[in-house]
């Protein structure tokens, strides 16, 4: 068969695209211009054209692949309608190929999706576990690719996306939640839609399988555990567990909790209930990320992998690009570029608090650049709360809204919140020389937060830097 995919270059079509081409079909893909992603995918043998046009439609394709961004009337598409080749939305074909495999882990929830897939491949890959994996990144033990296939399909480990409901698509076998949040406000009528589309994936959970869930930082609260008409495992920070043990012990369908404890040196315990399972010094920083941690052991716990290589995993993790990455470093002087891909009010804030964790006794600098009208118009007053509530510990600059393909029917722009919060809107891609309106201190962390395209500004600031500090030697 031969798919060919719209749009190949984003994060989850070339995954896609590694896995379709690793179970032997033929490949082709299309984007309106060449990224690192096009680079391994035509290593690959996956053919790309650039841009999008009708032409690229071949008489030869099987499948047109496109993913929720992709409009109705895209040009590709109104050609395969023509040519009567079937069309397939991105997760319908991933769906057939976690299908072929005879289990899965699936991932979902409304941040942290990503990291959490990758510890989990990551301890699967450091136990020698044959495993398919699907990630929402580009991570380093993959060699910077985001997927991988088991030819024998014993089980893939997949984040499922729950921003356009596909993920009501799918039939987990374990099933991980990371948290449940108010976000996607243009595929959801309200909370309540977010809370009871959650519940039906639960209730497509395999009965023989296991929910691994934490509420941290959601919208909602522990009471919805009584809804869960499945065996679960809860996650959550110690003093939580000891504070609600009575409660947790008249849930009828908890198979136990796993908490998680850090202490002033940087070690954390893992404990299943009362006992304690485990410790180590992670990798990564925030409370999120212990989280995300603890989803993965409890995981990794069920499907028989030591203890002994889920420590080693965790003490040598390294994420996936742009999760706090690292862009450039300069040692003499204690400058740091990070770039990171929050884009919701609570993922900004878990990036400032990680960042105050790890780097206490530096200057921080953020420059946020929001992602989507409609998410900025949603969520204005939550992002606004946090910005007003670091912006006298750290220096925040905001960039023009990302549209991500939406028109600006809010007609909102990001002068307002600069006013309301008395910040500086640095306007990089309209006009270069606004970079040197960011300040230049050492000692200190510049990060780029963002799920567009403000990652450029952290590589162009990485190049001024130098320039400017070679200027003073």
């Amino acid at each position: 068969m031969k798919y060919h995919l719209v749009g190949i270059s984003g994060i989850g079509m070339s995954a896609l695209a590694i896995l379709l081409k690793g179970l032997g079909h033929k490949v082709s893909g299309s984007t309106k211009e060449k990224n690192e992603i096009c680079n391994f995918l035509e290593k690959e043998g996956i053919e790309i054209f650039f841009p999008h046009k009708k032409e690229n439609i071949k008489k030869d394709i099987d499948f047109l692949v496109y993913s929720t961004a992709i409009k109705k009337d895209h040009i590709e598409l109104k050609e395969a309608k023509r040519k009567n080749i079937e069309i397939l939305h991105r997760s319908d074909a991933l769906n057939d190929i976690i299908n072929l495999h005879k289990k899965n882990i699936l991932i979902t929830g409304t941040h942290g999706k990503t990291t959490t897939t990758s510890l989990i491949s990551y301890i699967f890959f450091k136990a020698n576990r044959n495993f398919s994996t699907y990630i929402g990144g580009l991570v380093p033990f993959l060699n910077y690719k985001n997927a991988k296939l088991d030819k024998n399909k014993n089980i893939i480990i997949s984040e499922i996306d729950e921003s356009d409901k596909s993920f009501l698509k799918y039939s987990p076998y374990f099933l991980l939640i990371t948290n449940i949040d108010k976000d996607h406000l243009d595929f959801y009528k309200n909370e309540n839609d977010i809370k009871n589309s959650f519940l039906k994936v639960i209730r497509k959970t395999n009965t023989n399988g296991k929910i691994f869930l934490s509420l941290k930082n959601s919208f909602l609260n522990k009471n919805f555990l009584k809804n869960i008409k499945r065996k679960f495992v809860y996650i959550t920070s110690y003093r939580d567990y000891k504070e609600n043990e009575s409660f947790f012990k008249k849930l009828k369908y908890l198979d136990y909790v796993i908490s998680y404890e850090k202490d002033k040196n940087n070690l954390v315990s893992i404990y299943k209930n009362n006992k304690k399972i485990l410790e180590f010094f992670p990798t990564l920083s925030g409370e999120h990320n212990l989280i995300n941690a603890s989803l993965a052991i409890a995981c990794a716990l069920e499907n028989k992998i030591s203890k002994k290589v889920i420590k080693e995993a965790l003490e040598t993790f390294q994420n996936a690009k742009r999760r706090l990455e690292v862009i450039y470093k300069d040692l003499e002087r204690n400058i740091f570029i990070l770039d990171d891909y929050a884009h919701h009010p609570k993922e900004l804030e878990a990036v400032i608090l990680a960042l105050k964790e790890k780097y206490p006794n530096k200057n921080i600098i953020l420059i946020f650049q929001p992602h989507r009208y409609s998410r900025f118009y949603k969520l204005y007053e939550e992002f606004k709360k946090v910005l007003k509530k670091y912006k006298n510990e750290i220096n925040i600059f905001l960039t023009p809204i990302f549209p991500a393909g939406e028109e600006n029917i809010y007609k909102v722009d990001i002068f307002k919140l600069a006013k309301d919060l008395n910040l500086k809107v640095i306007d990089y891609l309209k006009d270069p020389e606004n970079i040197r309106n960011i300040p230049i201190f050492s000692n200190s962390v510049y990060i780029t937060v963002g799920a567009g395209n403000i990652y450029q500004l952290a590589y162009k600031l990485r190049d001024y830097l130098k320039k400017v500090l070679t200027k003073k030697n």
